[in-house]
């Protein structure tokens, strides 16, 4: 299978999608999240669905133009050097979801945790966590 730069950026933005941490806003607290996370607190509440929508208006466009970005660079290298790249592109991400890099949103004092922790706390609320 080649890796044509369609799938490179497809596979990139999907990574991104799922893994990078963004930065969750409400009106009084916010947080450190995977986006997907932040798409699946917005099912529970209408008020939530609202500001998750604006956080996928405002991210996805990012990530598109990032993973466009790095389709190119990388459709620019050998197909086994680009297989190679990608896959380590997709484990760097997917290590970030280990680091104690992503915050709990609305949680007092700071909570920093891994995606899992914060993406739980966030669906079920902070009080369940701290």
């Amino acid at each position: 299978m080649e890796l044509t730069e369609r799938k490179i950026k497809w596979i990139v933005f999907a990574m991104m999608f799922l893994t990078f941490p963004v930065l969750y806003f409400v009106l009084y607290s916010g947080g450190v999240l995977p986006l997907v996370s932040i798409a699946a607190m917005g099912f529970d509440n209408w008020a939530f669905g609202l500001v998750s929508f604006v956080h996928m208006v405002v991210y996805c466009p990012v990530f598109y133009f990032l993973s466009w970005a790095v389709s190119k660079r990388l459709g620019a290298v050998p197909e086994r050097a680009r297989t190679i790249r990608v896959a380590v592109l997709c484990g760097l991400l997917f290590g970030i979801t280990f680091l104690p890099v992503y915050l709990v949103p609305f949680s007092s004092p700071p909570n920093w945790g891994d995606a899992y922790y914060a993406t739980g706390c966030g669906l079920h609320g902070a009080y369940t966590c701290n």
